[in-house]
């Protein structure tokens, strides 16, 4: 599926940084890579989620109403 494989490119570009020099990522010269790996996931998904008829607002408001109960904050 051309989605993991997009997804896969932008991992390359992240997984072997520390957690700091992922966050600076886009103030590198890999900014444009990750810009462009980034249009890549977002047109698959869109595509996945025309051809699937997916409400992906609801999806996702949905997903995070059951993430809210399955991990609830504590203050």
């Amino acid at each position: 599926m051309a989605l993991s494989v997009e997804v896969a490119e932008l991992v390359e570009i992240i997984q072997w940084r520390t957690e700091v020099e992922s966050r600076d990522v886009m103030a590198t010269a890999d900014r444009a890579q990750v810009e462009q790996e980034l249009a890549d996931i977002t047109i698959y998904l869109a595509q996945m989620v025309t051809v699937l008829g997916v409400d992906l607002d609801a999806a996702v408001r949905a997903k995070m109403a059951m993430n809210e109960k399955k991990y609830p904050v504590v203050e």
